[in-house]
């Protein structure tokens, strides 16, 4: 699903304007659920939502230089599954996502737009991507083994075939 957002000023004055974009997903087994993406400084960062020992909830902002690098992921380990979420970089200022386990399993993942002052006549646009993808072989979906996971374990990423 592709979603562009555009907001234009039609009054007479500057507006203060932030645009943003999100996703909400049900997992069927939050303790399965992992957030995956390369940084814009390079590192990568895959992070099981749900810790034990931990309240089954939480939420994160990454801005500057920890924020995805144009794309992230979610998956859930056993369903050959992965939520994809593409954007252009230089639209988004900040990304969050924000997890429950508690009476309902929800992950969301978001996007900001800078905070801008729009002048009177001009627009600010925000575009987003969000595909589900498998992980399995077949006709329209490869899969390769990211060799640059860095916590030893080997994980299969999705690529348009």
């Amino acid at each position: 699903m592709q979603t562009e957002t555009t907001l234009e000023n039609g009054g007479a004055s500057a507006l203060d304007v932030v645009l943003q974009s999100r996703c909400v997903v049900d997992p069927k087994r939050m303790d399965r659920v992992v957030l995956s993406f390369r940084q814009q400084d390079g590192k990568t960062l895959e992070q099981r939502l749900l810790q034990p020992g931990q309240e089954p909830t939480g939420s994160k902002v990454y801005d500057g230089a920890e924020q995805p690098d144009g794309e992230w992921m979610l998956s859930e380990a056993g369903t050959g599954l992965v939520l994809v979420n593409r954007f252009p970089k230089d639209q988004v200022s900040r990304c969050f996502a924000h997890w429950t386990g508690k009476a309902e399993n929800a992950v969301t993942l978001g996007l900001w737009s800078a905070k801008r002052a729009l002048a009177p006549g001009e627009a600010l646009k925000l575009e987003a991507d969000y595909g589900i993808h498998s992980l399995r072989m077949n006709a329209r979906i490869k899969a390769r083994v990211d060799p640059d996971v860095s916590d030893g374990n080997r994980q299969s990423i999705a690529e348009p075939a």
